[in-house]
């Protein structure tokens, strides 16, 4: 008959299983790495929220830009030189004027003709879409907001684009000298060249976006301090922004 002496209990005991320290140190160990994982995984889930949200406000602003240039543009355009056409527009009504942050004109080229546009200037400035021009960031309760406005030929505001935190129109004659805004009636003829800035943004502050603080100072390129819509400017929020420039040359010279 066999015996197992306590030394052999010992020996076997050692070699099947693990003391309770031995446990505790593999559970520390464990959850280090998971929380390693955690914190990586977090980590590339912020950057991808951030980066889709940068592409979307560059794409915001790109489309935004492209529209105001391409209608801007054509701000006193009068082929038949007597239609009167230029800044200032008129519109259900009500006179517009060409401010800092709204920009009014009137272009003898054409009507809507219900979803095409029929080029058809005929010297005169219909009440029509696409002859009457107000761009601004006032809303239908006509309040601020961040969003880009376009009245409509019943002087509705329809909406463009959202997120916009600024919308900066300057004014300049032939030889590149800013025009006081708002520009004078008597002025609107000097009006050579709209240099146009936005500043667009995230739209709310990025939940899950990389801890991030917005110190910087917006300016346009006379080095003008900007009116943002979120406040304060510099705005030290957790918002970001992207602010694009363009200089566009208008039609009536």
């Amino acid at each position: 008959m066999s015996h197992i002496n306590g030394n052999d209990m010992r020996s076997r005991l050692t070699i099947n299983g693990f003391t309770l320290m031995e446990l505790m140190v593999g559970m520390v160990v464990s959850m280090a790495v998971v929380a390693g994982s955690v914190t990586v995984y977090i980590s590339m889930v912020r950057g991808h929220n951030n980066q889709v949200k940068v592409v979307a406000m560059q794409q915001n602003l790109r489309a935004t830009m492209d529209y105001l240039e391409r209608n801007i543009r054509m701000a006193g355009y009068d082929p038949f030189g007597f239609a009167g056409a230029g800044f200032s527009a008129e519109v259900a009504g009500t006179t517009y004027e060409v401010k800092s942050d709204e920009i009014s004109f009137t272009a003898d080229q054409g009507r809507i003709s219900g979803s095409d546009f029929d080029y058809n200037p005929n010297g005169t400035i219909d009440n029509h879409w696409n002859e009457n021009f107000v761009f601004n960031l006032i809303n239908t309760a006509g309040n601020q907001s961040s969003t880009l406005h376009r009245l409509n030929a019943a002087g509705v505001p329809v909406e463009l684009a959202e997120n916009i935190d600024c919308l900066n129109f300057v004014y300049l004659d032939q030889a590149g000298n800013v025009i006081a805004a708002p520009v004078a009636p008597a002025d609107f003829d000097d009006i050579a060249a709209v240099q146009i800035t936005l500043v667009g943004t995230f739209g709310a502050a990025p939940g899950l976006g990389t801890p991030y603080t917005d110190t910087t100072v917006y300016r346009n390129k006379q080095m003008d301090l900007l009116n943002l819509q979120s406040g304060a400017n510099p705005p030290n929020d957790s918002i970001r922004r992207l602010m694009v420039t363009s200089t566009v040359a208008v039609r009536n010279k």
